[in-house]
Formats: C-alpha cells, sequence, structure tokens
C-alpha cells in the first residue's frame, strides 16, 4: 500500500508533425548528443547509489539501457531523421522507437519483448531530458509521490534529485517488465492496466494505492485516508525489520494448523522480500533473469556471487535454484529443466 500526491508522468501528446527549418539541425543534433551524455551520466550515477540495494541481475539490466544509448545505428537513425526528414530530435526519437518497437511486438520470443521495454525505458529517458532541455523550469515533486505514467518504465522511478517515489500507477506496461521486476525489488507498490488516468488525476491529488488488491483510490474519504496511510506504514516498516534478519513468522490457518510459506523470486530483491514476509525460505528461485538482461552470457564467477547473495540473505534457510538449461536454451530459450 501507498499514499502519497500524484506526480503526472509521459502524458504529453505524442506528435506535432513539426518540421525545423535546415539552420535549427546543428541545434536539434546538439540537443540530442546533451540528452544522450545526461542519460548515459544519470544510469551510471543510478548504478552507483542502487548497487547496495539491488542484485547483480537487476543491475545488468541499467548496462543493457547504457548498450542502446551507445548504439551507433540507434543513434544514427534519429540523426538521419533530422538531418534528412527535418525533423525535430524528439520526433525523430519518438519515430526511431515506434519503429523498432513494432519489430519487437511481432515476435514472439519473450526475451525481445523485454528488449522492447529496455528500449523503451531508453527511449523514454531521452524524451525526458529533452523536455527538461526545452522547458527548464518543468515542475518536480516535493516530498514522496505516487507516480503515474502512461507507461511502466524505470526512467521515472529513479528521480535523482528526489528518489521518494512511494508507489506507481500505469495505463500500459506488463508485471513481468524489467520496469516491473525493478519495482518489486526495490518494494514498491505497483498497479498497472488503469486506463485514462489523466481523466482520474490531476498532478497534486492525493490517492491511496492498493497494490495487493489492485486498486486505486482517487479520492479517498478521511477514513480510508488515514487506513491506508497505516497500510502503508507498516509496509515501509516491514522492509526495514526484514534488513534486520527477524526470526521466521509463524502462519498458521484459522483453525491453527501451522503452515510453511516458501517465496518464489527472480532476483536478490525479490528474496529479500522472503524475509519481510517471514517466509521460510525460498521454494523457488529463477536463475534466467541475467541471461535475459545481458546481451552476453553472464560469466560463472558473476553467477556464483549472485546465488552466493541469495543464499547468504536467507540465513540458513533453505533455497532451491531453478537453473536454466544451457544446451536446450540454445535452441529453444523458454526451455528452462529444474535443477
Amino acid at each position: 500500500v501507498a499514499v502519497g500526491q500524484v506526480h503526472l508522468r509521459g502524458f504529453a501528446a505524442e506528435s506535432t508533425g513539426r518540421r525545423i527549418a535546415a539552420d535549427e539541425v546543428d541545434l536539434e543534433l546538439n540537443r540530442l548528443r546533451t540528452a544522450l551524455h545526461k542519460s548515459r551520466a544519470q544510469i551510471e550515477e543510478i548504478k552507483q547509489k542502487q548497487s547496495g540495494s539491488l542484485g547483480e541481475a537487476e543491475m545488468r539490466i541499467f548496462d543493457a539501457h547504457l548498450a542502446y544509448l551507445g548504439d551507433a545505428m540507434f543513434v544514427t537513425e534519429i540523426e538521419n531523421q533530422v538531418l534528412q526528414e527535418r525533423l525535430t530530435v524528439r520526433e525523430a526519437v519518438q519515430l526511431v522507437f515506434a519503429k523498432y518497437d513494432r519489430i519487437f511486438q511481432l515476435v514472439e520470443s519473450d526475451l525481445l519483448r523485454r528488449r522492447a521495454s529496455d528500449l523503451r525505458d531508453v527511449a523514454t529517458r531521452l524524451l525526458r531530458n529533452l523536455e527538461q532541455d526545452a522547458t527548464p523550469g518543468i515542475a518536480k515533486p516535493v516530498g514522496p509521490y505516487v507516480l503515474v505514467a502512461k507507461k511502466l518504465t524505470t526512467a521515472d522511478m529513479f528521480n535523482l534529485d528526489n528518489e521518494k517515489v512511494e508507489g506507481i500507477v500505469a495505463e500500459e506496461g506488463g508485471m513481468s517488465s524489467h520496469a516491473a521486476i525493478l519495482a518489486r525489488s526495490m518494494g514498491i507498490p505497483t498497479v498497472t492496466g488503469i486506463r485514462d488516468l489523466p481523466k482520474l488525476l490531476r498532478d497534486g491529488d492525493c490517492v491511496v494505492l492498493d497494490a495487493s488488491a489492485g486498486e486505486l483510490v482517487t479520492k479517498p474519504d478521511e477514513r480510508t485516508l488515514a487506513e491506508g496511510t497505516l497500510a502503508a506504514q507498516r509496509w515501509r516498516q516491514s522492509q526495514v525489520e526484514a534488513q534486520a534478519h527477524l526470526p521466521q513468522v509463524r502462519h498458521q490457518t484459522r483453525d491453527g494448523t501451522p503452515v510453511l510459506l516458501f517465496g518464489s523470486c527472480g532476483s536478490a530483491g525479490e528474496a529479500d522480500l522472503v524475509r519481510t514476509f517471514g517466509m521460510a525460505g525460498i521454494g523457488l528461485c529463477r536463475t534466467e533473469l541475467p541471461f535475459l538482461a545481458d546481451r552476453q552470457r553472464p560469466a560463472e564467477d558473476d553467477l556464483v556471487r549472485s546465488y552466493r547473495q541469495v543464499l547468504d540473505g536467507q540465513a540458513g534457510r533453505p533455497v532451491s535454484f531453478r537453473l536454466l538449461d544451457l544446451a536446450a536454451a540454445n535452441l529453444a530459450p523458454a526451455n528452462l529443466a529444474s535443477g
């Protein structure tokens, strides 16, 4: 549960169709170079700040973003749209991204769909920096807030000026995307699939977000606000207590029968939540994320460190790893074998 003021992002008009004059081309190309440099610097700073709280697999997501920002083909296509078609750099970024997004969406591979999600995050970050360059006085949220966005991306989750995102609501974005994985790893309540958000909300509105129930209360009364605030405080406190390695919580049915609960997770961040909820251990730890988040197969030493991090975090609780079948994966990436 999260309670906070609304901050809307990403609902601006998608395209204006404006063309630029020949003497504006250099200015637009310089804006692109500035946005690229700023985006890379932001991601490097995020990696540095989050290195102690996110696992290695999650950190590789940002490496993939850096790779896109340095991809000569991607950047050259944007530049060509400015040079040849006289598009503004904002229009050029949108056009090139839309082309790649259509290609990715036509394939059935989950890996390529995640690549589309990563590219969307990169394009969104570029557009955000271009917006700030064009309108430097753009309002920034003050204090804890609930991010309300058109698409679920990592670009708005990490606000270097004010990292106080209490919750996330998005019209689009699957809960298996890298942005959703990072949100879960960071313990940020997240709900997607709510349409027409700009019609329901305005900047500064107070909302109660219940991610467990998949609900967003847009105009909470005093009782709902008080209950939501208390639930949000309990959630934040549970995360703090998890870091203190609290003893296992006893779970039982209503008639008193004891039950052992084990977590299912796919990252070090989700593994930490097993402690948050006082579970008996990890019944299924999926290990394919490093292979999906990195263009190159991860090194064996990196995998060992990642698995060791999960084991050490459980402090002796049992952990079951599901290992990726590399032989089968070369033929069909979706094939997994228990190990």
